[in-house]
C-alpha cells in the first residue's frame, strides 16, 4: 500500500495544476474548489504515509529504473541502503 501512496504527494498537485489550467481563468470558484480538494487529498495521503511508515517502516520507489539513490527516489521517510 505504501508503494502506491509514495508518489502521490508529488503527482496530485501536478494533476491539480493541470486541471486548474484546463479550467482557465473563466471559473475562479472552480479553481479554488479544485485547489482545496487537491490540498486536502495531499494532506490525507501524507497522514496515511506517516502512519504506514510508523507501522511498517520506510519504503522508497526508484525513479528511472536505477538503484535507489538520494537524488533518484521518492521516499516516504528516506532511502534504504
Amino acid at each position: 500500500m505504501i508503494r502506491v501512496l509514495t508518489p502521490l504527494p508529488v503527482l496530485l498537485p501536478l494533476l491539480g495544476a493541470a486541471a486548474a489550467l484546463l479550467v482557465g481563468g473563466r471559473h475562479p470558484r472552480v479553481q479554488r474548489t479544485l485547489s482545496v480538494v487537491v490540498l486536502a487529498a495531499v494532506l490525507a495521503v501524507a497522514v496515511a504515509l506517516l502512519l504506514l511508515a510508523d507501522a511498517d517502516g520506510a519504503d522508497a520507489i526508484s525513479v528511472g529504473g536505477g538503484r535507489c539513490r538520494w537524488a533518484s527516489c521518492w521516499s516516504s521517510t528516506g532511502c534504504r541502503r
